[in-house]
C-alpha cells in the first residue's frame, strides 16, 4: 500500500485552500477557477484522507489504547496550532467575535461546535475542531471495524449510505428557510458543525480498512487507468460544480462531504498503484511539501494579515505579486515550524506515546 504517495496531495489540497481566502484573483486562479478555488472541498477530502491514513496506521495494531492516542494527536497538532492562534490574537483584529470565551473556545478546539465562533480569531482552524472530534471517535470506530462480523465491503456500503443521508438531510436544510445564508447561525451548523462532517471521515476510515482486507497492487496499466480516471474523475465534478449547485430547488451542500466519495477514489487509486508508478510522488522535494502542508494551512491566515500590514504597503508591488510575496513568506514560516515545532512535538509523542502521527496533516 503506497500511503506515503498521498504525503504530496496534502501540500496540494492545503494550497488551494490559500488560493481560495487569499488568491481568487490572480492569473493562477483563472486557470481552472472553479478546481483552483475549490478550497472548502479541499477540507473535505482531508477529513477522507485522515480517515484512510489512520486506518493503515492502525488497524494492524493488536491494541489502540485511546487516551496514549488521543494525547499523541494533541501533542502533534497542538504546537503550530497555538502558534497560530497567537499570531491571529496579536494581528487579527475581529472585536466581535475575539473576546474570552473564543479564547477558550479556540484552546479547547470547541469552535466549531458553537455559532457564531467557528471563524473566530484564525478562521482554517475551524477544521481542526473538526479534527479533534474526528481523533475522539477513531479509536471507537476502529474497535468497531476489527470485531464486526459484517464483511469490509459492507461495512463501505454502511458509510455510502450515511454519507447519503446527510447529504440528503443537509440539502433539504439548504433548500428550506432555515437557510439564512452567510452570517448566520445556520450557515454555521451546515457548514462548520463537527458532525456534519463525519460522513467524510468515515468513508476514509472504511475505505483504508477495505483496502487493507482486499490488498493488492495494480499493475501498470491498471494503476494508469484507475488513477488517471479517478483524477480526471474529481477534476470534472470540482470543475462542474456550479452546474449542479442547486437542481429543481434543491441545493447540494457542495460545501460539505459531497465530493468525498470522488476523493476516496483517488486516494484508493494513488495508494494502491504501481510503486514505479507512483515512485516521483515519493521524492523528497515532494514529501517535504506535504509535510509542511500543516504549517501552510493553519498559519494562512496570520501569515496573510502579517505581510498586508508590514509589508505591502511598502513594497507596493500590486496584488498579483503581492500574493507570490505572501506565499514565499507562509512556505518559509511553514518550513520553520515544521522543524522548530512539528519534528520536536511528533519525536516527543512517539518516545512518550509510542505512537505514529497519522492523520490529516501529519
Amino acid at each position: 500500500m503506497q500511503t506515503q504517495s498521498l504525503t504530496p496531495f496534502r501540500f496540494i489540497a492545503a494550497f488551494i485552500v490559500v488560493i481560495f481566502h487569499f488568491g481568487g484573483n490572480t492569473q493562477l486562479a483563472q486557470l481552472a477557477p472553479n478546481i483552483l478555488t475549490a478550497g472548502s472541498q479541499m477540507v473535505s477530502f482531508f477529513f477522507v484522507l485522515s480517515g484512510f491514513v489512520m486506518v493503515q496506521a492502525y488497524a494492524r495494531r493488536e491494541t489502540l489504547q485511546p487516551k496514549h492516542y488521543w494525547a499523541a494527536r494533541v501533542a502533534r497538532i497542538a504546537p503550530v496550532y497555538l502558534l497560530a492562534l497567537l499570531l491571529a490574537g496579536l494581528f487579527m483584529a475581529k472585536p466581535a467575535l475575539n473576546n474570552a470565551f473564543s479564547l477558550i473556545l479556540n484552546v479547547t478546539f470547541l469552535q466549531a461546535w458553537l455559532p457564531p465562533y467557528p471563524l473566530s480569531f484564525n478562521g482554517p482552524s475551524w477544521s481542526l475542531s473538526v479534527e479533534m472530534f474526528l481523533y475522539l471517535l477513531f479509536p471507537f470506530v476502529l474497535s468497531y471495524l476489527k470485531s464486526s462480523r459484517l464483511s469490509s465491503s459492507a461495512l463501505m456500503l454502511l458509510a455510502i449510505l450515511f454519507w447519503i443521508g446527510c447529504q440528503m438531510i443537509l440539502g433539504a436544510l439548504l433548500s428550506s428557510n432555515f437557510y439564512k445564508g452567510f452570517p448566520s447561525t445556520s450557515f454555521d451548523l451546515i457548514h462548520f458543525f463537527p458532525p456534519t462532517h463525519l460522513s467524510s471521515f468515515l468513508l476514509g476510515v472504511t475505505g483504508g480498512f477495505l483496502a487493507i482486507k482486499k490488498n493488492r497492487t495494480y499493475s501498470m496499466t491498471q494503476s494508469l487507468i484507475f488513477v488517471l480516471g479517478s483524477l480526471m474523475l474529481v477534476l470534472a465534478a470540482l470543475h462542474y460544480r456550479p452546474l449542479y449547485s442547486s437542481q429543481a430547488g434543491f441545493s447540494a451542500p457542495l460545501h460539505g462531504s459531497f465530493f468525498a466519495p470522488f476523493f476516496l477514489l483517488l486516494i484508493l487509486a494513488v495508494a494502491r498503484t504501481d510503486p514505479s508508478l507512483s515512485r516521483p510522488l515519493r521524492t523528497k522535494p515532494m514529501l517535504m511539501l506535504g509535510e509542511i502542508s500543516y504549517g501552510l494551512y493553519i498559519l494562512q491566515s496570520p501569515i496573510h494579515h502579517i505581510y498586508t500590514k508590514y509589508l505591502a504597503a511598502p513594497l507596493n508591488l500590486g496584488y498579483e505579486t503581492d500574493f507570490y510575496c505572501y506565499v514565499a513568506l507562509l512556505l518559509v514560516t511553514s518550513f520553520t515550524s515544521y522543524y522548530a515545532l512539528e519534528i520536536p512535538a511528533k519525536n516527543w509523542a512517539k518516545r512518550r506515546f509510542g505512537h505514529s502521527s497519522s492523520g490529516v496533516f501529519a
